[in-house]
């Protein structure tokens, strides 16, 4: 009802409810509008100077809409991979590689060339709501998992799966 509280909320960001985390963000209407899927994504190569919402939305592309950005990994505790949640209307068009360009760090001159970096995009949860009515309170969601390997885009073979295979 009042904008100042639900700023205040969306400031304080994540609480801790027992064992369970409740997480609080801002209300936005393009993330959710024809969007059926809802993915958990995990990017390596994005240097950690580089985690914010302006990479990570040109990183997943067009096809999604940022939610958020889990805190873990705003805060750096775990900086293996950046972990985000996503809206889009299909999986299939999120990008498995992409090209960033960014300044290194501390180097942000004008005319200065940008380091580039091989970006992987990792589907690590996919919660399909296609099959949710309007009248579904909450909707029912299929749940997909995925297992992904660090450094490989997704759906390539790892070395060794052949060999594993043929036995």
């Amino acid at each position: 009802m009042y904008q100042h509280n639900c700023a205040d909320a969306v400031n304080r960001g994540d609480f801790l409810v027992g064992n369970s985390s409740l997480f609080v963000h801002a209300w936005r209407l393009e993330a959710h509008a024809g969007h059926d899927a809802y993915v958990r994504l995990c990017i390596e190569g994005v240097p950690v100077h580089g985690w914010n919402e302006y990479v990570a939305a040109f990183v997943i592309g067009r096809g999604c809409s940022l939610d958020y950005i889990k805190q873990k990994s705003l805060r750096r505790e775990d900086t293996r991979y950046l972990a985000l949640w996503a809206w889009t209307s299909n999986p299939n068009t999120i990008p498995k590689v992409k090209w960033l360009t960014l300044p290194a760090r501390g180097h942000r001159r004008r005319g200065r060339p940008g380091l580039r970096h091989r970006v992987l995009i990792h589907l690590d949860l996919h919660e399909d709501h296609s099959k949710a009515r309007d009248d579904d309170d909450p909707p029912p969601a299929d749940i997909y998992e995925f297992t992904w390997f660090p450094r490989m885009v997704d759906g390539t073979t790892r070395r060794g799966d052949c060999r594993a295979r043929q036995s």
